[in-house]
């Protein structure tokens, strides 16, 4: 790239006041192996605890296939004293902390 076009690339991307991107980053480790998961509601076991089960993204169009056993997962967008309301069927980006898994979506 020449200068100039470096600075009109990074120009483009440099965020500012009032750009509302719709972006995802996901964390790698370093052989480039992801740290977060795409994952399913099945649903609500007990207050924000859910049963979910990750899911292959597959082709842009196509339903996520699961991947995986059911399983549980924290939801910390919610209150751990409120009943949780995260609805059947919604989709999440998890990621495991030890022994547990946790995610973070909005109602």
């Amino acid at each position: 790239m020449m200068m100039g076009e470096e600075s009109r690339v990074l120009a483009e991307l440099a965020r500012g006041p009032g750009v509302n991107r719709r972006e995802t980053h996901t964390p790698t480790t370093a052989p480039g192996v992801p740290v977060t998961w795409p994952i399913r509601v099945l649903g609500k076991v007990e207050r924000n605890r859910y049963n979910v089960v990750l899911v292959d993204l597959g082709v842009p169009g196509m339903v996520p296939v699961a991947t995986s056993a059911p399983f549980e997962a924290v939801n910390l967008h919610e209150s751990f004293l409120a009943e949780g309301v995260i609805a059947a069927g919604s989709y999440a980006m998890a990621v495991r902390m030890g022994a547990r898994w946790a995610f973070y979506r909005a109602p």
